[in-house]
């Protein structure tokens, strides 16, 4: 038998919690339609679901309109009439899927009963996408080509609608985070290059520094930037002359534990890493071509380099300095082919092909590393797209020395005229050497 509490109340007001007037009376009906209540029973069990200006309503009405459910329903119907439903043609129903767009933060939400975003994403594009024609499956290649980077890598094309809501709901959430996990990392080394290229490491930072040092004194003390100038054309030739360094020792670090109640522990750059990723890459090339590893011919002998690479490092990730072993059948980390699968003929920014394994954390982490420093990723000015580096034209003065050339000028404008002029404040060295920067 049906219960009362199954049909809800009624306001009139329209508000958002207040059922549809048809939903209302439809739910009233199929209650008492079960029950054995006489007429004056049933319009007085109706008037007790009324409330605030519904409730008021049926106060007002006339005594013949209460004798039956039947007429109650007909004066109800004509003071709360049946709400029009919007029919929507097919190009507004497309033009409303494609306003259904799925963020990387939407993504990445987990309600408090463990759906994921994007799976609740694709649960309601595919209802909205009902009635959306699409013979040639086009439209449904135009949602996926829509979706974030990150989980459009891991959702194979579609179709049709239903199709593509699957496969995005089949998507693992722990393959979905590691991948993210990597984007961000990879924008990060990104930025870092971007920012480098706003304030590149030149000899004009050498002045600059110089400057830092200088006081406001006596002339006797006044150095003489004709030697910093003078020494110029040295430093240019020592900066485009080949740059092999010297190995540089790395401790071992010990693996790092999994965190309690199986939560993860991600692979990390240590501090001294940082510095490493800060140079320029001319040496950072050097130093990649240099402790490049030779390629395991089957999977025992890659198993093996993993092995040692694990036991040595721990959970640090890779650098030019630390390589990491590359996965047997894969293309070399210098060919900006796909990180993810490590596989040829997609790059970078394509698709992987359905069942292709994925390549380790670390493994991804330095062909990242090596593509940023083969300036794939975002080539910075004055390096080839390859790496080489790119010296200023021959006759040319550089940016440095017309700097240096400047200041100079400056200088002696300044001398000139202090025979003319009461004692001022010249510049003073303070700490370094008597002939120029300390560095």
């Amino acid at each position: 038998m049906a219960n009362t509490d199954d049909v809800p109340s009624f306001r009139g007001d329209g508000l958002r919690n207040d059922p549809k007037p048809e939903v209302f009376m439809k739910k009233s009906l199929l209650f008492l339609i079960n029950t054995t209540f006489d007429e004056k029973t049933k319009v007085q069990w109706f008037g007790l679901k009324m409330e605030a200006g519904a409730e008021e309503w049926f106060e007002a009405l006339d005594a013949a309109e209460k004798l039956s459910i039947a007429a109650v329903k007909v004066a109800f119907e004509r003071d709360y009439p049946k709400e029009a439903e919007q029919v929507l043609t097919a190009g507004e129903k497309w033009a409303r899927v494609l306003k259904r767009v799925l963020t990387e933060a939407k993504m990445m939400e987990e309600d408090e009963e463990g759906h994921t975003g994007y799976a609740a994403w694709a649960s309601g594009m595919q209802k909205l996408s009902i009635g959306v024609s699409d013979t040639d499956h086009s439209r449904a290649e135009e949602v996926w080509r829509a979706l974030p980077p990150v989980i459009r890598k891991l959702t194979a094309k579609a179709d049709t609608f239903a199709k593509l809501a699957s496969n995005v709901r089949a998507v693992k959430r722990s393959d979905l985070q590691d991948a993210y996990e990597g984007e961000l990392r990879l924008r990060g080394l990104e930025e870092r290059e971007k920012s480098r290229v706003m304030t590149p490491d030149t000899p004009t930072r050498g002045a600059t520094r110089a400057f830092a040092n200088m006081a406001f004194g006596g002339a006797a003390a006044q150095p003489r930037l004709q030697s910093l100038f003078a020494a110029m054309p040295q430093q240019q030739q020592q900066q485009q002359a080949a740059y092999v360094p010297a190995p540089r020792a790395q401790a071992p670090v010990p693996p790092r534990p999994r965190a309690p109640g199986g939560g993860y522990t991600f692979a990390e750059h240590s501090a001294a890493d940082i510095a490493l990723m800060d140079r320029e890459l001319q040496p950072r090339l050097a130093d990649l071509t240099r402790t490049r590893m030779l390629r395991a011919a089957n999977t025992a002998a890659y198993t093996a380099q993993v092995a040692k690479y694990d036991a040595d490092f721990g959970n640090v990730l890779p650098t030019e300095q630390r390589p990491y072993p590359l996965t047997p059948g894969t293309v070399d980390y210098a060919s900006n082919e796909c990180f993810q699968c490590g596989q040829p003929s997609h790059g970078r920014g394509g698709t992987c092909a359905a069942g292709a394994p994925r390549l380790p954390f670390k493994e991804r982490s330095m062909r990242m590393t090596a593509s940023v420093i083969h300036g794939y990723t975002r080539p910075r000015a004055g390096v080839g797209r390859g790496g080489g580096a790119q010296p200023p034209p021959q006759g040319q003065p550089s940016p440095q020395m017309m700097f240096l050339l400047h200041i100079l000028q400056a200088q002696q404008q300044h001398e000139a005229g202090q025979a003319t002029e009461h004692d001022g404040a010249y510049i003073e060295e303070v700490q370094g050497n008597a002939d120029g920067a300390s560095n």
